[in-house]
């Protein structure tokens, strides 16, 4: 069963789906906060005999992207940095900002569950914490822990300011941060949905043995130190894919094999939002140090 709604209604339906027996693959984020995400996690965990249930995030199969993460690998090393530089502007007729999220059904046992999103705003008036940073920005999060996990780290805490620059994309639409990741290693996280005259998304990972930099347009370009010592550098030009249809592939096999892809996994979902929300929390607090683990 594919759930894609609300991003506020989805964890109930999630819920009844897994409790009749469905295997469920739901869309980003796996919930509006880490508190409702963590509850349904734990209580699928706690299922005697659970059901599958994979949290679609398609910036896990870009091409792209897994290329980078195998390139990281690849090149070894301990993490001495990293960044992630996202810029671009929601535009009033974005249709994404057009979209309208209310639930509609006919169906009486739907409108019986109470779940339903009267939301006809859609996105212009978000009932969850981030706007478009928690809706868009979801993905790139996860495009920067693909790459970190491939050097077996991940980001520990930050230190954020948010803004908002174009008053209609309330209640954020920017997120500035200095971050550190679990071996101490500094980083850069910046965010926004409002730049006028910005328009980019890069990731780059950086090791004591070479670099790796991401680009939806520009592909992957890697930089190294050779085992004989030689400089040695890689451009690989991948087409930017959106690896939505990959990630439908990848849980059609996991119902087949009964073994859950473990890019899909809710615990990965939920480690996204867990960085996602400390972002918004420090931006609240006028950059107060947050902590990511659990």
């Amino acid at each position: 069963m594919v759930v894609c709604l609300p991003i506020l209604t989805q964890p109930g339906v999630i819920k009844k789906a897994l409790q009749a027996g469905k295997h469920v693959f739901s869309e980003k984020p796996i919930a509006g906060d880490v508190a409702t995400a963590q509850e349904l996690v734990d209580w699928h965990a706690s299922l005697a005999r659970a059901p599958l249930w994979g949290v679609a995030e398609n910036f896990r199969f870009v091409k792209g992207l897994v290329a980078a993460a195998d390139k990281v690998k690849e090149i070894g090393g301990d993490l001495v940095g990293f960044h992630l530089v996202q810029a671009t502007l929601i535009a009033e007729n974005n249709p994404f900002w057009l979209v309208d999220c209310t639930l509609r059904s006919s169906s009486p046992s739907v409108r019986s569950t109470g779940m339903l999103m009267r939301n006809r705003t859609g996105r212009k008036v978000p009932k969850y914490q981030g706007g478009f940073l928690l809706d868009g920005g979801i993905h790139n999060i996860a495009g920067l822990r693909l790459l970190l996990t491939a050097a077996g780290q991940e980001v520990a805490q930050v230190s954020c300011v948010s803004s908002l620059l174009k008053e209609r994309l309330l209640p954020v639409d920017t997120v500035r941060a200095v971050a550190k990741a679990t071996n101490g290693a500094g980083g850069i996280i910046t965010m926004s949905y409002g730049t006028d005259f910005k328009n980019v998304t890069e990731i780059e990972v950086i090791t004591t043995n070479g670099r790796v930099t991401w680009t939806p347009g520009g592909g992957v370009q890697a930089v190294w130190i050779s085992d004989s010592g030689m400089r040695q550098e890689d451009s690989l030009g991948i087409e930017m894919d959106h690896g939505v249809l990959a990630e439908f592939e990848a849980f059609a096999e996991s119902v087949e094999t009964r073994a859950l892809n473990p890019r899909q996994s809710p615990e990965e979902g939920l480690k996204d939002l867990r960085l996602l929300e400390a972002l918004l929390r420090s931006g609240e607090e006028e950059a107060a140090v947050k902590k990511v683990g659990r």
